[in-house]
């Protein structure tokens, strides 16, 4: 079982840019951007995000 705390570990591969495009990836229980070539967060062990979320799922669920 994955531990989902964050440790702060994910601090070192933290990236100030939000840009999908540019290699950076997401954990969203650090909830940080990350530089990193891995799809796991180092922190945590959390799946990273490697795309944005639909904008159209997001218009959907708040008229529902």
């Amino acid at each position: 079982m994955k531990n989902l705390a964050c440790r702060g570990i994910c601090e070192r591969y933290r990236s100030d840019k939000k840009r999908y495009a540019l290699g950076i990836k997401r954990c969203t229980s650090c909830d940080a951007y990350l530089l990193i070539q891995e799809f796991q967060c180092p922190c945590c062990g959390t799946a990273l995000r490697t795309k944005r979320k639909s904008k159209k799922r997001i218009i959907d669920f708040v008229e529902c």
